[in-house]
């Protein structure tokens, strides 16, 4: 009978098995990685898309952002500008209140009143001056109470003095204004105020 050695046979086969084995996991690995490196590289290039957008949005959330403040400080201006356009509106409809003031007190003025001061406070006017009586002072002070530009006069000072020889009273008073005419003072203040500012 005939003997056939198959051990070198069996053997080239384990080898060539062993062979294919380590082919199939290489190729299946080099797979595995290409898949990995495909996976990574669309999520690569999906978050710097994403972060270009982000980069866009903050780019104009900034211009936006600027834009309001350019529109905040023009409200402001537009807001002054409408407060002193206010004031100038009304100081037209009654810019003639001085002109009654200085008509009113020549109207209301005794004989025997000499007035060498007036001058516009917040509260109203200061009058100074001079009186040949007490009696003319108090008339005066009725007087400007009664007067419908005129309200509260208050005495501040009167004092025995002479005048070009003669004795006479010299007097301090405060006088207000009735609310309208108050209001156009007070307007009159605040644009004078304004004035100064600029």
């Amino acid at each position: 009978m005939i003997r056939i050695n198959l051990l070198p046979y069996r053997e080239a086969q384990r080898k060539a098995a062993q062979r294919r084995n380590a082919i199939g996991a290489a190729i299946g690995a080099a797979l595995v990685g290409l898949m990995f490196y495909g996976i990574h590289g669309a999520f690569e290039e999906r978050i710097e898309h994403q972060q270009a957008r982000v980069d866009y949005l903050k780019q104009e959330v900034a211009l936006v952002d600027a834009k309001i403040k350019t529109i905040s400080e023009l409200k402001e201006k537009r807001e002054t500008m409408l407060e002193r356009l206010r004031v100038v509106e009304e100081l037209q409809k009654d810019r003639s209140q001085m002109v009654r003031v200085f008509n009113e007190v020549s109207t209301l003025m005794p004989s025997g009143i000499f007035l060498t001061h007036l001058q516009q406070n917040p509260q109203g006017f200061l009058l100074e001056g001079y009186a040949e009586s007490n009696g003319q002072v108090s008339e005066l002070m009725r007087r400007l109470e009664a007067s419908p530009v005129f309200a509260n006069p208050r005495l501040e000072i009167i004092s025995k003095t002479e005048l070009a020889g003669l004795p006479v009273g010299q007097f301090k008073m405060l006088v207000g204004l009735r609310a309208g005419e108050q209001e156009t003072s007070k307007l009159q203040q605040v644009a004078m105020n304004g004035g100064a500012q600029k």
